[in-house]
């Protein structure tokens, strides 16, 4: 296993210039979480669609476009607007959006008031599960590029060739795995360690940033193995990538989705990313229930289902050839 990670190790530091970019990427994601966190929440942008004489003036927390007819939805997606409103001849209010129910509320009340939104009801973004949804979709990033070296390993058949020596399958596997772990993990958790230890309010304790980046980083890297296993080296690349991508936004790293409609909840709902964010919200409300239990609880086993798919299926492909 060792060296398998030395080897790695020695092969990665002729890439500097990538490895510089993935881990500056995840710095800067952290510091604009942080940032973000600190900062209140407000409204947003309201598409405003009035058919009687009720309107919103304006205010300083939330910013009113008045038209004509309902925007189409892709606009709320492409967050062009936070929520559409919609009154009618008689006064009647909806409010459509796809962020939560307590922003759907917010705006309600506002609407309601006139579009006063009181003081007391904008609050600061927790920080903790900001700062880990925004690093969320670097971190995978992250460790699909470090597994690349499994796949160019399998693509020029150098598996078969370590399996001869003395490192066993499993072993050689182990070793690929810690090191797409460790260096996933430590940008991160040295950058969230030295912001913490400056004073800055983190959300969560650093032991609890510890085990819960070393999750995301364990799980990010049976993903991304998994994917080498699966296709080629190019192909797991693009098509990692485009997942990663996908499913961390609909999960909810940068943006809560909901109310969306009963398949799109369904889909996010099976999401590890989503488990793993609404997990992150009981901790921060400070309550743990079982559903947040089973939450976690999924995240890794999914994590272990990966890893043994992929052990499972990279053994079968070696032997076989």
């Amino acid at each position: 296993m060792i060296p398998v990670f030395m080897n790695n190790l020695k092969r990665i530091l002729e890439k500097k210039k990538n490895v510089m970019i993935y881990m500056t990427l995840t710095i800067i994601s952290i510091l604009a979480a942080v940032y973000l966190a600190g900062m209140p929440e407000t409204a947003g942008n309201i598409a405003l669609v009035s058919k009687s004489s009720i309107s919103l003036p304006k205010s300083q927390n939330i910013k009113v476009t008045k038209l004509k007819k309902v925007p189409p939805k892709a606009d709320l997606v492409s967050q062009r607007f936070d929520a559409v409103v919609e009154i009618s001849a008689q006064g009647e209010i909806k409010v459509h959006t796809l962020r939560d129910k307590q922003f759907e509320s917010k705006i309600s009340d506002a609407v309601g008031h006139g579009g006063n939104m009181q003081e007391t009801q904008i609050k600061t973004k927790k920080k903790g599960s900001t700062v880990m949804g925004f690093m969320m979709m670097f971190l995978l990033m992250q460790s699909l590029y470090y597994n690349s070296l499994f796949g160019e390993d399998k693509e020029k058949h150098l598996i078969s060739r370590v399996l001869v020596s003395d490192v066993s399958h499993i072993r050689y596997l182990a070793g690929h795995l810690l090191f797409s772990i460790l260096f996933t993990f430590l940008p991160a958790f040295l950058t969230v360690s030295i912001l913490w230890l400056a004073g800055f309010q983190m959300g969560f304790t650093l032991l609890q940033y510890a085990w819960m980046i070393g999750l995301l980083s364990a799980f990010a890297s049976a993903a991304s193995l998994l994917f080498y296993t699966v296709f080629q080296e190019e192909t797991a690349s693009m098509a990692g990538s485009a997942v990663f991508v996908l499913t961390s936004v609909l999960a909810g790293g940068f943006y809560s989705f909901s109310g969306t409609g009963r398949l799109f909840n369904l889909v996010t709902v099976l999401l590890p990313q989503k488990a793993f964010l609404s997990f992150l919200h009981g901790v921060e409300q400070g309550r743990i229930t079982t559903v947040n239990e089973a939450q976690i609880f999924y995240v890794a086993a999914v994590t272990v289902a990966f890893l043994l798919i992929s052990a499972g299926l990279s053994r079968r492909k070696v032997y076989r050839s």
